[in-house]
């Protein structure tokens, strides 16, 4: 318990708080584009591009499947240090991924299976996931680490970050509401990236919103919103305010993993107090800030806890 404040007798830790400040940590490897994952993988890229084919033609609805390394697995391949020999033969990669049984990553799987045949705007979307599939653990990992964050990156995040201020209706990042309800729009003042750092040889980002109030999940979809138009180079200025419209949208939800509370302002509240003189202590949050860190969002293994590649 951070401390103990004197308040009015009509005080109402909900009702009295005008915003709330979010804190998401996560490693900028997550921004990765399709596009750089492909120059890392040369041979990948024929094999990935010759799955998605193939899966998209038996495919029986327009909705594409994950292909190699999808939610039964990825094909696990030692790659040698020189940056990775794929074994192109399909029994081959499917038997390695049977052996290597790793879950399939979760935004991953709801971009392929959502994405393509809803928005109609990720081209690179299957191709990512096949990627994802016929990559090693080995070479990946070195793609995290040597991944930075470039000035147009940024400046790209900031922008699709900055399409979420404002009243907006966010029925699609939320569950059980109805685009016509009311209470799904919400009012964002603003959402911004700090500066990257560098934590255990990875280049970490956080991105802070305020707002009046906040949904379930609406917080993680807005995250994972913005993952999807940064790794499938899609126009944030097109995607973002397509999810806000009426029809049902599928967005792709990050964990909850890196997920902080910062922030609460009671600034009507303590102005109250001030005006009428009362016993009552102003309540300033900034004396109990919570940080969020690397090592609170890093699993046993030293590796990010966080379900995304």
């Amino acid at each position: 318990m951070p401390g103990v404040k004197r308040t009015i007798n009509s005080f109402q830790a909900k009702t009295n708080c005008d915003s709330r400040i979010y804190e998401y940590f996560l490693p900028s490897y997550m921004f990765m584009p399709g596009n750089a994952r492909l120059d890392k993988a040369p041979k990948a890229v024929a094999f990935a591009t010759t799955t998605a084919a193939a899966a998209a033609e038996a495919a029986p609805t327009a909705t594409p499947a994950p292909a190699a390394g999808g939610k039964k697995g990825r094909a696990a391949h030692d790659d040698n240090e020189a940056g990775g020999e794929i074994d192109e033969d399909p029994s081959v990669i499917a038997a390695r991924a049977e052996e290597a049984s790793r879950p399939a990553v979760e935004l991953e799987t709801e971009l392929v299976r959502g994405a393509p045949g809803v928005w109609g705007m990720y081209p690179n979307s299957v191709v990512i996931a096949s990627v994802r599939g016929a990559l090693s653990g080995r070479c990946a990992q070195r793609m995290r680490q040597q991944f930075r964050m470039s000035e147009a990156q940024l400046a790209k995040l900031r922008n699709t970050l900055k399409q979420f201020e404002g009243t907006k209706n966010y029925h699609n990042y939320t569950s059980g509401k109805s685009p016509h309800d009311a209470s799904a729009k919400r009012f964002i003042m603003w959402f911004r990236v700090e500066e990257p750092i560098i934590r255990n040889n990875l280049e970490w980002l956080r991105l802070r919103v305020k707002g009046q109030s906040f949904m379930l999940h609406q917080i993680r979809k807005m995250v994972g919103m913005a993952v999807t138009v940064m790794r499938t180079e899609a126009d944030e200025e097109k995607a973002v305010p397509l999810s806000f419209m009426v029809p049902k949208r599928n967005v792709p939800r990050v964990p909850g993993t890196g997920l902080f509370l910062r922030q609460i302002n009671f600034e009507a509240y303590n102005n109250r107090i001030k005006q009428f003189n009362t016993p009552a202590d102003p309540l300033d949050w900034s004396q109990h800030q919570v940080r969020a860190g690397a090592r609170s969002t890093l699993g046993r293994d030293g590796r990010p806890a966080l379900p995304l590649t």
